[in-house]
């Protein structure tokens, strides 16, 4: 029964979008059992990401500027987005990459940046926000992101034009803002499914207290 539930859409590991999102306190993941397997532990190479020195071999979520005062620049989020995944050019997002990425750029660098721009809710995989997916649906309605694919094989891609657009956005920022996000962005893509979730949640603990993921 619960399998059922999960493979025809109805169970806590349905994708989330803006049009199927329902209230806050409903369990939501951000993917499939299929797409979990299918993720498995990717090595970087296979996932579309050069090898860098991300300490991702060790699933730790890289040391980046944290404590910096707001550098007098908000970006509306629409711009923070696009400057935080040109870092990888045109390579896609997984939804996980798109939740996690934005959940660890208001966590350390949203004082850099003037505040969050999200809300995010420990859920059945951590830290989820609905509303990351209703602004990507938007962005791609304006023509910034393309998504491909639907429910928990969704990815997103920025144009080439979009990723200049980011590109042109980071280099406005101070410091080392424009390093952060490029290796934040980086970061995320270089782990499969379950090392990014468990990568997360051992830097946040309080991030799993309503977890369905086992952490390795």
């Amino acid at each position: 029964m619960a399998l059922q539930a999960v493979m025809d859409g109805r169970g806590p590991y349905r994708m989330v979008t803006a049009s199927t999102a329902g209230p806050a306190a409903e369990p939501t993941g951000e993917t499939s059992l299929p797409f979990v397997a299918s993720l498995g532990a990717k090595p970087a190479a296979l996932l579309g990401v050069a090898p860098s020195s991300l300490a991702s071999a060790s699933g730790r979520v890289p040391q980046v500027l944290e404590d910096s005062a707001w550098v007098g620049h908000r970006l509306n989020r629409h711009d923070m987005m696009l400057a935080a995944m040109s870092g990888s050019g045109c390579a896609p997002f997984q939804p996980v990459h798109v939740q996690k990425l934005f959940f660890l750029i208001d966590e350390k660098l949203g004082a850099a940046l003037g505040g969050k721009y999200f809300d995010f809710e420990p859920y059945d995989y951590g830290p989820f926000d609905k509303v990351v997916y209703a602004e990507l649906d938007a962005m791609c309605a304006e023509g910034l992101v393309a998504i491909k694919g639907s429910g928990s094989y969704r990815e997103y891609t920025l144009t080439e034009a979009d990723v200049e657009r980011g590109r042109t956005t980071v280099a406005k920022l101070s410091g080392n803002l424009p390093q952060s996000l490029s290796t934040l962005a980086r970061f995320v893509r270089s782990l499969g499914f379950a090392e990014l979730v468990s990568a997360v949640y051992r830097a946040y603990p309080a991030m799993k207290v309503n977890s369905v993921f086992s952490e390795r």
